[in-house]
Formats: structure tokens, C-alpha cells, sequence
């Protein structure tokens, strides 16, 4: 099942854009590098992206500025969601380790299994200015 994501990159409940896997690495690309992307028909700066959150109303049919609130909406989420743990942080991995082996070209063009590079993380690297 495909996963969608919310970039979000203001404090109104409608400063977001949807993206998919793809959209997700040139978001996280835009954050690390700090330079403007454009998804879709949205160009956003990418020192403004506040976060990057699974978007649960693609699955849920819930108003897209709706967030979850109680056990039922979070019951709901378990049952007809995918499965997003660690998708984001192995996705920021990929595309730090990108960057560093100067392959930004790869951003945002191939929807790939995410591999943990032999447990290290080159997102942690990264930050660090490795």
C-alpha cells in the first residue's frame, strides 16, 4: 500500500502539503540542505518544514485537517493504515547517505525498499557534520 505523508511548514491546520514516498525524500532533502523544493504544485523553503507525519486521513476518510485525538481515532489508524514505523527515520537515512556519496540526483526518483546501512546511521552522521 502506498504511504502518504504530511510536510508540514507553517502553524495554520491547512500550512501542509500530501506527498508519497518520492515527494517524502525530496521533503527531507529540502530540510537537510535547506534549500527550496517544489511538490507538486507547492514550492516550500525548506528550512520552514516544521515535520513530516504520517498523513492518516489517505486511509482513514477523515477530514485532512483532522488529527487524531482518542483510542478509537488511533484504533482506526491501526486498522486501516500501513505500517509506519520507521519509515521516515530509514528514509532520512537514505537520503542523507545520498548526499554524502554526492548522488542527489537519486532524490525523489526511485520508490526503493529502504536498507539500514549495516545499523549505522548515516542521518546521525550527518547532523553531526561527519
Amino acid at each position: 500500500m502506498k504511504k502518504h505523508f504530511k510536510v508540514k511548514f507553517g502553524y495554520s491546520p491547512i500550512d501542509f502539503v500530501s506527498v508519497d514516498e518520492l515527494g517524502l525524500q525530496k521533503a527531507i532533502y529540502g530540510m537537510f540542505a535547506k534549500k527550496p523544493i517544489q511538490i507538486g504544485d507547492t514550492f516550500i523553503q525548506g528550512d520552514r518544514i516544521l515535520s513530516i507525519v504520517p498523513h492518516y486521513s489517505k486511509y482513514t476518510g477523515w477530514n485532512e485537517f483532522y488529527d487524531p485525538k482518542d483510542t478509537d481515532d488511533f484504533l482506526q489508524i491501526k486498522r486501516d493504515c500501513p505500517n509506519f514505523e520507521g519509515y521516515i527515520e530509514s528514509t532520512k537515512n537514505y537520503v542523507a547517505q545520498l548526499m554524502q556519496t554526492g548522488r542527489i540526483n537519486e532524490i525523489g526518483k526511485s520508490d526503493i525498499e529502504l536498507i539500514e546501512n549495516n545499523n549505522i546511521s548515516v542521518y546521525a552522521q550527518l547532523l553531526k557534520g561527519e
